[in-house]
């Protein structure tokens, strides 16, 4: 094999190892590295537990309930969040009508979520969340 050709596949692969390191990082970036929204759950919001089952054995397999909800964050961009609560044997498991959740969202999901307190919403995401509280 000549000097050209080994120089030649040399570039080559660094240039595939540098592709391949910036789809990882983007495919990183929007599925676990996100931003905080803040939401109020809707006063009408339905607390009952729903049952998941197997499609093939028609038998429950998980209770609890899936959520959508409009959040906010502190620039006053909306983002639609979706999560479910899982496992759950009695309703007061559930999200409960007004409370405040901290949502912390990639760009492709939720990543997780937390129960706050309305003055650990900041002011600015607060005034969002209130104007468009249902």
């Amino acid at each position: 094999m000549n000097k050209g050709l080994k120089i030649g596949l040399i570039i080559l692969g660094v240039i595939i190892l540098v592709v391949l390191v910036i789809i990882f990082k983007q495919y990183y970036d929007n599925t676990y590295v996100g931003s905080y929204y803040y939401v109020q759950v809707p006063s009408n919001q339905d607390t009952t537990i729903e049952e998941w089952n197997d499609a093939s054995k028609g038998t429950v397999m998980v209770k609890g309930k899936q959520y959508q909800f409009t959040a906010y964050n502190e620039n006053g961009e909306a983002r639609v969040v979706e999560f479910s609560i899982r496992n759950v044997e009695n309703e007061a498991s559930l999200l409960q009508p007004n409370t405040y959740l901290k949502v912390n969202a990639s760009k492709n999901r939720v990543i997780g979520w937390q129960i706050v307190q309305r003055q650990d919403v900041p002011e600015a995401a607060l005034k969002y969340v209130e104007e468009n509280h249902q």
